[in-house]
Formats: structure tokens, sequence, C-alpha cells
């Protein structure tokens, strides 16, 4: 059968702006925070911008070199598309549990800096790759402090007083700018924190750090009721055999 020339032509035009159309930017937040960020990007700053505005993200600062980018992201948390997004930045962002999915929706992002040697780069990412496991101990991802749980953990478990002291400060610059978090986590109940807390070796040195962040007297001493109970829970643990019981 016999196919018009005309006819080719429109269908390879109609190709060709298919194919085009595929590589344009394209930004779409849904309820839930719930991001799509696919395309070709010149700008990774004004990309994150328009996510946040779109998302509702209070974006507080972003002084990382700008840089173009490639993504392919459908309908994730925006929580694992920032942490894509921004792998070449460092950054803080306020995270709050979202209800009742149990994840995490992000009230406020800050980026601070671009990682040494990596800046400018044209990362290209796709939703399909699935991003490593993040292997967390026992109870952390219930410690809400504005940070990411890996960072909590560390500030309470490592070894290492270098990566230690580097997390716990990333810890208190977040609670400096968002004391609203801080007060619904030390502003419960005594017994309740000390649970949540007493399996950690650095416990203690971190809630010292925590009272030295808040502006608040009264939760100040909250604090401070706290690490007397902890102290006396670990009094307890050690006259048990080093057992750390659970009161509540």
């Amino acid at each position: 059968m016999a196919v018009l020339p005309g006819i080719v032509f429109t269908l390879l035009a109609v190709a060709g702006a298919t194919y085009a159309h595929a590589d344009a930017p394209n930004i779409m937040v849904q309820d839930g925070q719930r991001v799509t960020v696919s395309g070709n990007f010149d700008s990774l700053r004004r990309a994150i911008a328009e996510v946040c505005k779109r998302a509702g993200v209070e974006l507080r600062a972003y002084d990382a070199e700008d840089r173009p980018f490639t993504a392919s992201y459908e309908s994730i948390p925006l929580a694992d598309a920032l942490a894509r997004l921004l792998r070449s930045e460092i950054y803080l962002a306020g995270l709050r549990p979202a209800e009742p999915s149990g994840g995490a929706i992000v009230t406020w992002l800050r980026v601070s800096g671009s990682k040494r040697g990596v800046a400018g780069l044209t990362l290209a990412a796709s939703s399909t790759e699935a991003a490593p496991p993040v292997s967390l101990e026992p109870g952390i991802a219930a410690i809400e402090l504005g940070v990411a749980p890996k960072i909590v953990e560390t500030a309470l478990t490592s070894s290492d007083t270098s990566a230690r002291n580097t997390a716990r400060r990333r810890i208190l610059e977040a609670l400096s700018e968002d004391q609203a978090s801080l007060q619904r986590y030390v502003d419960r109940d005594v017994a309740q924190v000390v649970d949540e807390l007493a399996g950690f070796p650095h416990a203690v040195e971190l809630l010292v750090s925590l009272q030295n962040v808040t502006h608040d007297v009264s939760e100040r001493n909250h604090i401070q009721a706290i690490l007397g109970a902890l102290r006396l829970r670990r009094l307890e643990a050690e006259e048990t055999g080093g057992r750390v019981e659970n009161h509540s």
C-alpha cells in the first residue's frame, strides 16, 4: 500500500515533537508532598525553589553553587527527592511525622553549601533506581529532632568523637532555627523521653547540648529533669548488671 508523502512528514513531525517534549523540565507536587521532577534543568537552585514553593516548604537559604541536572523522579516523597536532588550539596531540613502514613513531611529547607569537588556536575537520576537502604539502630526513627535520622544516630551512638560532634552541631543548628520542633520533643512526659534515649551511650551528651540551644527557661528546666531521670536510669542499669529497663 502506498503512503502519501504528506502523511509521512506529519508522522515524523509528531514523533520529533514528542521526543523533544520528553526532555522538557517538569515539576509537579501532589497531595502528601509526592513530587515528580523530570527532564533537563539548567538550574538546581531554581528547581529547588519551585519545588519548595509548590510543596509549601519554607526555603530559608540556598548558598550552594548552582548547577544543571537531569532527573526522572515520578511521584516520590519530597524528603526522598531532596536527598537525591541535593546529593552533592550540604543541607538541613525540618521534618514532622505524616499521619497516618508514618512518613515525613518537610517543613523547611536550608542548603548551606556544596560538597567538595562535585559542584557543577550534571547528575542523571531515575526514580526506578532504588536508593540504598538506610539501616538505623532500633528506636532512632522515633526521635524527631529536625534532621535526618542517620544524623541523630551518629550523635547518639558513634564512637568517633569528631563525627559525633559534627552530627550534634547539625542538630543544634536545625533546632536553633526551629524552636517549635525542640519544644515538641522535650515537652513530653519525662519517662517517655528517657525510655527513648536510655539505650544510647551518648544521650546525656546530646541533652546537655540541647539545654544550651533552647531560649525558654521552662524548657531548659524540663531538659534538666530528663537528664536527672536518665542518669538515675543509668545507675539502676549498672546495679542490675547493665540492663537498661523500659519503665513505661
